[in-house]
């Protein structure tokens, strides 16, 4: 290949392919449930996104020698940010139309300040009872750097003004790890609905008691912001270790990576962005994405849903082999093709579980792990 062809990038090839995830969360003919969890695939893949090839882009934008190698790199960051900014808006868009497609179903979707009275008691009990026990907040104004935060955990960035006019700026995980990011709430009076509330906007809708023995607050706001940490798996050339314990070491520095990128909420005041961002020592390669309200949507992919007609129909696989029927004697008879998924899986297992009792396939003499010998006609299979 000549090397004045024109090559498109990966990383802005991937995006293209996420975005076609998205496409399914803004296509109305897919059922309602499906567009909800479509919209948490379309988050997920993002995330990793930023932490494997974006984290990637960034190392050689950082440590790439020579200045055109570096304006390269920085460009291409630069474009993959304009990129995502673009499909973040997109997401934002469809995340608000599948809401109101949702309400269309009885499935509704509400924050704090949709709650009618019986629905905020069931809040504010529900708050004291398993919420609270769960909240450890700190505070970000008075220290010198922030704590290590979980990249697979969503935060509040809070601000707070006291009694006496003063101000503060805390920080608080979202407990998504020890309680659902769902909650189910009661409908409305007379109502036939489903009605889930999500576990920030419980909090957001106490966020006043979670400081209350603490400090005078005249208000209170939360602000959600997100981090997405270099997972590179150092693994080294050294070829004596356990692969294992190299990558169990590896992914334990995976914690203190440095982030790679900040998705937050655009309504976040400055001052208070400033100092997040000051607190997380993040650099001028790194990524700052603006959002909504919500963050972590990779939770949709567990969207609760009670009605079959609000998804797709499972698909039976297609029958491979009769259960009777021995696999080395069709194998015996000529090649077998498989597509997965649509093809039972059984074939497979069918194939190991039978290998591992056939006096024929012998156990290697130097391990016990797995077959190494095997007849001539399987090999070749």
């Amino acid at each position: 290949m000549s090397n004045n062809t024109p090559l498109y990038p990966k990383e802005l090839s991937w995006l293209s392919f996420n975005e076609r995830v998205l496409q399914e969360v803004e296509d109305e003919t897919v059922p309602i449930i499906e567009r909800v969890r479509f919209l948490g695939i379309f988050s997920n893949n993002l995330d990793e996104f930023y932490r494997v090839r974006v984290a990637d882009v960034r190392r050689l934008a950082t440590f790439a020698k020579g200045g055109k190698n570096k304006e390269h790199f920085a460009e291409l960051l630069s474009d993959i940010n304009e990129k995502v900014l673009r499909l973040q808006r997109r997401s934002h868009a469809a995340y608000t139309k599948v809401l109101s497609d949702l309400d269309k179903h009885d499935i509704h979707l509400v924050n704090e300040s949709q709650l009618c009275d019986k629905q905020r008691a069931f809040v504010e009990d529900y708050f004291h009872r398993e919420v609270l026990p769960e909240l450890e907040p700190f505070f970000i104004d008075d220290r010198d750097t922030m704590p290590l935060l979980n990249e697979a955990s969503i935060y509040f960035a809070i601000y707070l003004q006291l009694a006496d006019g003063s101000e503060r700026f805390a920080a608080m995980e979202i407990p998504t790890d020890t309680l659902p990011r769902f909650v189910v709430i009661p409908p409305r009076e007379g109502r036939h609905e489903k009605v889930y509330i999500v576990l920030d906007n419980i909090i957001r809708a106490c966020l006043v008691e979670v400081f209350r023995y603490v400090l005078p607050i005249a208000r209170a706001q939360a602000y959600m912001f997100k981090i997405s940490r270099d997972a590179e798996l150092e693994l080294g050339e050294h070829i004596t270790q356990n692969i294992v314990d190299r990558v169990a070491k590896s992914l334990k520095k995976r914690k203190q990576a440095e982030p790679v990128r900040m998705a937050y909420d655009a309504e976040m005041p400055e001052g208070l962005l400033k100092l997040v961002k000051k607190k997380l020592k993040m650099g001028r390669y790194d990524s700052f994405t603006p959002g909504g309200r919500y963050h972590n949507s990779k939770d949709f992919m567990g969207f609760p849903a009670d009605s079959a007609r609000d998804r797709y129909k499972p698909l039976n696989p297609l029958q491979t082999l009769p259960d009777s029927e021995s696999i080395f004697d069709v194998l015996r008879g000529g090649d077998q093709l498989y597509y997965y998924p649509y093809h039972d899986f059984r074939a497979i297992t069918n194939l190991l579980i039978s290998a591992a009792i056939d006096p024929e396939v012998r156990r290697s003499a130097s391990t016990c792990t797995g077959w190494r010998r095997i007849p001539a006609w399987w090999r070749r299979w």
